[in-house]
């Protein structure tokens, strides 16, 4: 691939999955982190769901079609989506069914707010989102552990996405905030061969052409559609 081709885009997140796979890498969810040997070509592939559970279909589409399945972190305080709803739950749960792992994005700073101890909430909020969906919650990832500080208090009941053995052990590969920080993951397949990878859905799904902030803004604008119509349906059915 040469650099103008390393673009957020699906087609280019194909050509990644796809050249891992011919490049005899074992694709691992959060939940197989005990078959995680480091030196042995296996990518733990994570999704943060911090936006669009829309984008993040999308892309458990292509990779269910690639034959790969991998861990979705699903956030209970995203400004722009509310697994309360029946259908964005319902959402979700078609990326279960396509057989990836659904494990919970906590926020620290939302259990600072509300006094709650992290390793209370974390607990309270698994359960939440396995009675959502129907299935226990087995992993944990947090959110923006580099703005409000690492949480190390897990513990045994969960698979935790920031463990050493997933970090500091491999090679940790994100592309927070639409960048990479050392290249294109697909600059990493020759040469290393352990490895996590958080990939952030909303960045591949929109428009390639659109900076950070615009597709960030595409998302804010369906939302704001989805509750205008749901005020509309709400208002008919009053009136009736």
């Amino acid at each position: 691939m040469t650099e103008n081709q390393c673009e957020f885009t699906l087609t280019h997140y194909r050509a990644i999955i796809r050249d891992a796979l011919a490049n005899s890498f074992q694709i691992l969810r959060l939940c197989d982190a005990d078959l995680v040997k480091p030196g042995k070509k296996q990518i733990v592939l994570r999704h943060d769901i911090d936006f669009s559970v829309e984008s993040a279909l999308r892309l458990a589409t292509v990779e269910h079609e690639l034959g790969v399945a991998a861990t979705y972190c699903v956030l209970l305080h995203s400004p722009t989506y509310n697994v309360g709803e029946a259908d964005t739950i319902g959402l979700v749960r078609e990326i279960q069914r396509l057989g990836h792992e659904i494990a919970l994005h906590y926020d620290l700073r939302f259990f600072e707010d509300l006094d709650v101890s992290p390793a209370e909430g974390i607990r309270r909020e698994a359960e939440h989102l396995g009675f959502l969906l129907g299935a226990p919650i087995i992993s944990v990832a947090q959110h923006l552990p580099a703005t409000h500080g690492q949480f190390d208090g897990v513990g045994d009941k969960f698979i935790d996405a920031y463990a050493p053995r997933l970090t500091a052990d491999i090679q940790y590969i994100s592309d927070s905030r639409g960048r990479w920080r050392a290249g294109c993951v697909h600059e990493h397949l020759p040469t290393t061969n352990t490895m996590q990878l958080l990939i952030h859905p909303e960045w591949w799904v929109a428009d390639s052409h659109m900076s950070q902030r615009e597709k960030i803004s595409s998302v804010v604008e369906l939302r704001q559609k989805q509750i205008a119509r749901a005020m509309a349906d709400y208002l008919t059915r009053v009136s009736d």
